[in-house]
């Protein structure tokens, strides 16, 4: 019986190892639960978010949704865009637990779910149609951004 129990540890130790190596959310649509998402709230304007999981930094997120703005804005012919507000937060978000397993549950003391954390950037851009003579503070030319963080994201 003693083996048995030693069993299932080496198990669940082996699935947290595992979960622990976790790599960091690269750049995608958000179609998975993480990646990047964007909604029009006017002709020109959008919000832009990108969600990572634990691995993946604030700057790393942050840079995401700067370069999702440039996207829009280069799809749309805007060849700049402002940026109007930004919100970065990480939060502790319950998740299933990746090993889990009614036998094993019923069998050893735990929980069917670990707490990781979550980066969420959210941007609202307005898109300009035309390049201000002097580059205001907020303000992207949306050529150099592509350019600038291309190695960034790809």
């Amino acid at each position: 019986m003693i083996r048995k129990h030693a069993l299932h540890a080496l198990v669940a130790a082996a699935c947290l190892a595992l979960a622990a190596c976790a790599t960091s959310t690269p750049y995608q649509r958000d179609d998975a639960g993480y990646g990047y998402s964007d909604r029009a709230l006017s002709e020109a304007r959008y919000e832009v978010s990108f969600r990572g999981n634990a691995a993946t930094s604030e700057e790393d997120t942050q840079t995401f949704v700067l370069y999702r703005a440039a996207e829009i804005a280069r799809d749309k012919g805007a060849p700049a865009f402002r940026v109007l507000g930004e919100t970065v937060e990480t939060v502790d978000v319950e998740r299933p637990f990746s090993c889990y397993s009614p036998y094993y549950m019923t069998h050893m003391a735990g929980s069917a779910t670990v707490t990781e954390e979550e980066t969420k950037a959210v941007a609202s851009i307005e898109l300009l149609s035309a390049v201000p003579d002097d580059l205001p503070g907020g303000v992207f030319l949306t050529e150099n951004i592509l350019s600038d963080l291309a190695s960034c994201v790809g």
